[in-house]
């Protein structure tokens, strides 16, 4: 399962609009460098957030800029999204 461009546009609420950017495959340095630097994060704290399979947890994005679950989505917080950049 991967986060989509539709996710980002529902869970903060803001227009997405243009062309759908794809890379190749990174490794866990690569990731954590994006996460750092699109999310403003330190580096100690993306590590934390990124497993092994690269992915990120949802629960932590949500808390991380105060947006609440949905209904729909009750319980199912601690799923980990892969980042798709």
């Amino acid at each position: 399962m991967s986060i989509t461009l539709e996710d980002v546009r529902m869970l903060l609420k803001i227009p997405v609009t243009g062309k759908v950017v794809e890379c190749d495959t990174i490794g866990r340095s690569e990731a954590v460098e994006l996460v750092c630097s699109a999310l403003d994060v330190p580096e100690k704290e993306a590590e934390q957030q990124i497993n092994k399979d690269l992915k990120v947890n949802k629960a932590w994005l949500k808390s991380k800029w105060g947006l609440k679950p949905t209904s729909s989505l009750k319980g199912k917080e601690k799923k980990m999204v892969t980042p798709k950049v």
